[in-house]
């Protein structure tokens, strides 16, 4: 994918989702425990990021797939073939890191990608209704609800681009406000009045991961309207160029050392090594990028994909 191809938007809401996944991370792996105020870092996490970053990220998946459909049916290839090597590919990554690490994200995202290749023609109606009885049945099933909280936001991401929205916000303001709206309002619902309740699944419908969709539509038109954000948030889009690569590289850092060196900081330090790391990344990025077209990661699955192992494969 050339440069002038690239959606801007899309690489910085990575970028800022990975961000995310850090600070969950610290929080997850390397808190020490804390009382008074300082354990206030912990609750802000927990309410304000913890699911809402992996939203965001299932969600920009579904974008991610749907371009890589359209850009490879333009082209008259065969897809097929093409997309489930591509998921095979991912899944087997993600069996490491689940199994070998203990990080589930990456096997579910190849499960419900193999789903979307199946259902990829079927009209947006038929495609809504799939989510709603996924997060219907989540909510009946809590067990399995974050597995199928990342089939329905993959099937949104996949509209989105389907229906331009990520590519066009403005001729869809009145569509991303409304979802940002939804979105907060089942977050703060599911806080205040079902989190402690026997309703606490809310139907499926009413959780607090959904502020992740809140998230994604206001920088979405914070990059629309006021175009400067790009250049400020660039750092964002460097990451988010390499996505799979720098949480993988994430994941190894919180399980060396906090899962296996048993690594703890306190909660009042986790937001400055969040950045910390994230400025790390930027830089290993940029480095990367400066000689090579994709990152590391990215080039051996478009290769396994593609079943071309050099840089120029000309897709999605």
């Amino acid at each position: 994918m050339s440069d002038r191809e690239r959606i801007v938007a899309l690489d910085i809401l990575r970028g800022i989702a990975l961000f995310g996944m850090i600070i969950v991370h610290f929080h997850q792996t390397m808190e020490l425990p804390a009382t008074g105020t300082e354990d206030l870092v912990g609750w802000i996490v927990w309410i304000g990021v913890e699911t809402k970053a992996w939203a965001a990220f299932a969600f920009l998946f579904g974008a991610s797939f749907a371009i890589f459909l359209r850009r490879a049916e333009a082209r008259g290839l065969n897809v097929v073939p093409l997309f489930l090597r591509r998921m095979i590919a991912l899944g087997i990554l993600g069996a490491v890191l689940q199994f070998g690490f203990g990080f589930a994200i990456l096997l579910d995202y190849a499960v419900w990608g193999v789903v979307l290749l199946i259902v990829r023609k079927w009209p947006t109606r038929a495609l809504l209704l799939l989510a709603l009885a996924a997060t219907l049945w989540t909510g009946a099933y809590a067990v399995i609800h974050l597995a199928l909280s990342s089939l329905v936001l993959i099937i949104l991401g996949f509209l989105a681009i389907r229906h331009g929205v990520l590519e066009n916000p403005r001729a869809h303001v009145r569509l991303i406000a409304g979802v940002m709206i939804f979105g907060f309002v089942s977050w703060a619902t599911w806080w205040l009045f079902l989190r402690d309740t026997n309703l606490e699944s809310g139907f499926g419908i009413v959780r607090d991961q959904w502020l992740g969709l809140t998230y994604t539509g206001a920088v979405l038109l914070l990059l629309e309207y006021r175009p400067v954000w790009i250049e400020r948030l660039e750092s964002f889009r460097i990451t988010g160029r390499t996505a799979l690569s720098n949480y993988v590289l994430q994941v190894l850092f919180f399980w060396t050392l906090g899962k296996h060196l048993g690594v703890r900081i306190r909660p009042y330090y986790e937001l400055p090594a969040s950045i910390a790391l994230f400025l790390i990344l930027v830089l290993l990025s940029k480095f990367w990028l400066a000689r090579h077209k994709y990152g590391p990661l990215e080039r051996l699955w478009r290769s396994v994909t593609f079943w071309q192992f050099r840089e120029s494969v000309n897709a999605a």
